[in-house]
């Protein structure tokens, strides 16, 4: 399935809470089977981002000390630029999660609708 690194990073957020909970032994391995595949597509964002960030970084003076900051002036370009990157399809290949295989299991319902295209009725 294809999704866009937007996506996966709101998915990583749960499924970390997710992986956390006591969960049957299948839906536990799909997870983990999930996570090794959308780790590398995460890394190599993370290293992206980070290059974005060193193009249109400065170092400025904030509460008395020096940060990197993004300037005011280049806060929209680089803000088109991220919105770029995370629009970024990536191919996922995992398995569903069938929805009875989560009976029990305490989520929020918008932890639903991050992983509902991972959830099979």
């Amino acid at each position: 399935m294809k999704m866009t690194l937007k996506e996966l990073l709101n998915m990583k957020k749960v499924i970390e809470k997710l992986i956390q909970k006591d969960v049957p032994v299948l839906v536990g391995y799909d997870l983990m089977k999930l996570v090794q595949t959308v780790s590398p597509a995460l890394e190599i964002f993370g290293k992206s981002r980070n290059k974005l960030f060193d193009k249109y970084k400065k170092e400025e003076e904030v509460k008395g000390k020096k940060q990197d900051v993004i300037p005011k002036e280049k806060l929209e370009e680089f803000s088109k630029e991220m919105e770029k990157l995370l629009s970024r399809e990536v191919k996922i290949e995992t398995p569903k999660i069938k929805l009875t295989q989560l009976a029990g299991v305490k989520m929020t319902t918008a932890d639903l609708i991050i992983l509902e295209r991972l959830i099979e009725r």
